[in-house]
């Protein structure tokens, strides 16, 4: 979006793997491939994974190859630490396998809508899912609209959260209706994982995702009162729990 490196620094959080001096190196950068060529540089892990979409973002110039990348690198990432029968794992797994399947639905509804000019669907697939299998995704990227889809997703957990919000999104016409709608799902699992074993891993689960809520629903605020956003259409954005 060509911003001035001072915008790009004032929206980041340094409080993962990369320190605040080496995000503030990135952001002085002039384009992408010098971005990835650093973290080559410094031996980050996120380098690979992006080196490897660079390609695919030269073609189009769409950030989403990039995104898909590093979903894909997170997605691998996490699951081969939570291995095994463990409960602890078995639940963690479980709710990194929502977040998978979300975002393999929200790629689906947006395939919808995009002409892929003979590219295979199948390369946008994340594994790993708790409900989206390969083949179900398969199935849904080759339909032509989305109350077919919703047809597909009769036998997941997803189906009535989605249609539910149907109507809304027939009136706005943005897929941002289903985002939210899956947002809120996963959610409101996380929070029921905190209501199992009280030394359990649950708890922790339920902890972070309740405060990053807050966080959303605060951020929503600020911005619906900063554009004179009405209380009630502020109202309905937010998750409430």
């Amino acid at each position: 979006m060509h911003l001035m490196p001072e915008e790009i620094e004032d929206g980041l959080y340094a409080v993962g793997a990369l320190s605040p001096a080496e995000l503030h190196v990135l952001v002085q950068l002039e384009d992408i491939r010098a971005v990835v060529d650093t973290l080559v540089t410094w031996g980050s892990p996120y380098a690979v994974p992006l080196r490897g979409a660079l390609a695919a973002y030269g073609e189009g110039g769409n950030l989403a190859s990039l995104e898909l990348a590093l979903d894909r690198y997170y997605s691998e990432w996490a699951a081969k630490r939570l291995s095994g029968r463990r409960a602890n794992a078995v639940l963690a797994r479980h709710i990194l396998g929502l977040q998978v399947d979300s975002i393999n639905l929200l790629t689906t509804f947006r395939l919808l809508k995009s002409d892929l000019g003979g590219i295979d669907p199948k390369i946008f697939f994340l594994s790993g899912g708790a409900y989206v299998s390969e083949e179900l995704f398969d199935t849904m990227t080759g339909l032509s609209d989305v109350d077919e889809v919703l047809d597909a997703l009769k036998g997941t957990p997803y189906a009535r959260q989605l249609e539910a919000v149907i109507a809304t999104y027939v009136e706005e016409g943005s897929l941002s209706v289903f985002e939210r709608a899956l947002e809120d799902y996963v959610m409101r699992k996380a929070l029921d994982a905190g209501r199992g074993d009280p030394l359990g891993v649950g708890i922790t689960i339920a902890y972070l995702w309740a405060k990053q809520n807050e966080v959303t629903n605060l951020r929503i605020i600020v911005k619906g009162t900063a554009v004179g956003m009405p209380p009630d259409r502020m109202r309905k954005e937010l998750i409430l729990v």
